[in-house]
């Protein structure tokens, strides 16, 4: 091989770098996205069927099923002054209010015990999530876009701990339909509500939290 073909005398390319990347949560107006530090990626896995016959086995392909997804971020004590609502980078109100926005009521009365969780609003109430891989100059490489995501479980940041100085990190579960990777030739987009790029918007109605927050 030459010399100048070989990787490592490549200068122009850039692999990618699991440090450059930009995660969005709903519109950014609740979770910010300067305090997001870690998103899981996207995985599927591909059901088995087996059939035997005789001394053999023949495997043929079942549905597909995608993982949950883990984002931590930093739970913000004081909200900027951006903030109308005053809770601007509160985890645990922002969370507090999106399990209430998906339908949930403290069962203080019958009335309030009837009323429950749909997929329509808790899609609604998480405004959606998408993660942009970014290369060394900010731009965009690809996105990644979780279709109908919601909440399915919370770590509020373990323990309230005396000997502890560490910063308290959230993390949230998300349940989702399904992810699409697109590329810079396939319209990578800003991120909008219900977790679709702009082409693609879900016609679901409901108003997220940031909806709320804008007013």
């Amino acid at each position: 091989m030459a010399r100048g073909q070989e990787f490592w005398h490549m200068q122009g390319i850039q692999p990618k770098r699991k440090f450059r990347w930009i995660a969005t949560v709903g519109q950014g107006k609740k979770v910010f996205q300067y305090a997001i530090k870690k998103v899981t990626k996207p995985e599927w896995t591909t059901a088995n069927k087996e059939h035997k016959m005789l001394g053999h086995t023949f495997n043929f392909p079942g549905p597909v099923t995608w993982n949950t997804v883990d984002v931590t971020f930093i739970d913000i004590a004081t909200a900027p002054i951006s903030s109308k609502d005053g809770k601007g980078g509160n985890a645990a109100l922002f969370l507090q209010d999106a399990i209430r926005a998906a339908g949930y009521e403290f069962p203080t009365s019958i009335g309030q015990a009837t009323l429950g969780v749909t997929k329509e609003r808790a899609v609604a109430a998480l405004g959606g999530i998408s993660v942009q891989q970014l290369n060394a100059d900010g731009a965009a490489l690809e996105q990644y876009t979780f279709y109908n995501p919601f909440i399915e479980k919370v770590n509020f940041g373990g323990d309230f701990d005396y000997d502890s100085d560490d910063l308290v990190d959230v993390t949230l579960t998300l349940r989702y339909d399904w992810a699409e990777i697109l590329g810079v030739g396939e319209g990578v987009q800003p991120f909008i509500a219900n977790g679709q790029p702009a082409s693609r918007a879900s016609t679901l109605s409901g108003r997220t939290l940031d909806d709320k927050a804008a007013k």
